[in-house]
């Protein structure tokens, strides 16, 4: 029995790691291209703990990167409180 659960818990934490999507958006990026093929850009690491998980998930990016997720999030943001306000009225 204890085999069992121990072999759950580690498919458990083995599936996300072999699911997830191979990031291809810093290949493909214009500013990666641009660079001089030996420079490569400091990047940053930050730790997110997901709702229903214990598990912290990090994700590295470039300050160029988290400025733009950061500009994109912001977004949402406005647009769902323009929705809210404009549903109110």
């Amino acid at each position: 029995m204890i085999c069992l659960t121990t072999l759950a818990f580690a498919l458990a934490f083995a599936m996300p790691a072999a699911a997830a999507p191979p990031d291809t958006a810093a290949a493909t990026s214009p500013q990666t291209q641009a660079q001089k093929p030996g420079v490569k850009e400091k990047k940053i690491c930050k730790s997110d703990i997901n709702t229903g998980s214990m598990m912290p998930k990090r994700t590295c990016m470039t300050a160029e990167e988290w400025a733009a997720s950061d500009a994109a999030n912001r977004k949402v943001v406005e647009d769902t409180l323009d929705q809210q306000n404009s549903r109110s009225r």
